[in-house]
């Protein structure tokens, strides 16, 4: 089995879902998307997963390289290849299927708890996981459910946190692939978006205490949308 990641940016990168899959002895190829690498033919691959961004879904125009993504899911979602969307991953699903992906009332950035709905704690994806999952947040964007699709978590910040459409597709607002070191980056990447919220050394001291907690959960969930994919 080979998956194909879409990574937006080099500083979202697959982070501990690499070394799941390695340690797995799954192949993978990465495809940096900003970087100017193009998206390969989904013949060759079992399961597509495409990581997060600071871009939202609608620019096109400054990122290009949306429309080309945007594609290859409708060629996904067409094939019915298992898909797994992480924050704009998730959000682009959404888009695909023809959901709206708007402005959250708040912007999430830190470490959350989400709750999964009924359909959530019986969903394959999060089995042996809830009813409360801790997960890391960073976004200021959230999609509504498309038709057809099952809302499997949400939070009171964030009411659509994952959703599945058809058996196999899953998007996610949050983050679980994320390592102490990248969040620290991120806080240095993205400092704008802390400028009126939580105290970016708040947050790097938070990930020393916190990080830790997000490995099991990351690594269940993973290893499910694994299982998934091997049908």
């Amino acid at each position: 089995m080979r998956l194909l990641v879409l990574q937006q940016v080099p500083c979202e990168g697959p982070g501990v879902f690499a070394d799941f899959m390695h340690q797995a002895g799954i192949a993978f190829d990465t495809v940096v998307l900003s970087a100017g690498q193009r998206v390969p033919s989904l013949s060759r691959y079992r399961a597509l997963v495409v990581l997060g961004g600071p871009m939202n879904v609608y620019q096109e125009q400054e990122y290009p390289f949306l429309a080309e993504e945007g594609q290859a899911i409708a060629r996904a979602l067409a094939v019915g290849m298992p898909y797994l969307g992480v924050c704009l991953g998730g959000q682009l699903l959404a888009k695909a299927l023809s959901a709206q992906v708007t402005a959250n009332p708040v912007a999430e950035v830190g470490f959350y708890d989400i709750e999964l709905t009924e359909a959530g704690r019986r969903d394959p994806l999060f089995r042996g996981l809830g009813p409360k999952v801790p997960v890391f947040q960073w976004h200021q964007d959230t999609f509504a459910i498309p038709r057809g699709a099952v809302r499997l978590a949400g939070s009171s910040l964030c009411p659509n946190q994952a959703f599945r459409y058809a058996s196999n597709a899953y998007a996610l607002q949050f983050h679980l692939e994320t390592t102490a070191d990248m969040i620290k980056s991120w806080t240095e990447e993205y400092k704008a978006d802390l400028d009126g919220g939580q105290d970016h050394r708040l947050l790097a001291a938070d990930v020393a205490a916190s990080a830790g907690r997000l490995l099991e959960p990351a690594r269940t969930l993973f290893a499910s949308f694994l299982s998934i994919a091997l049908g």
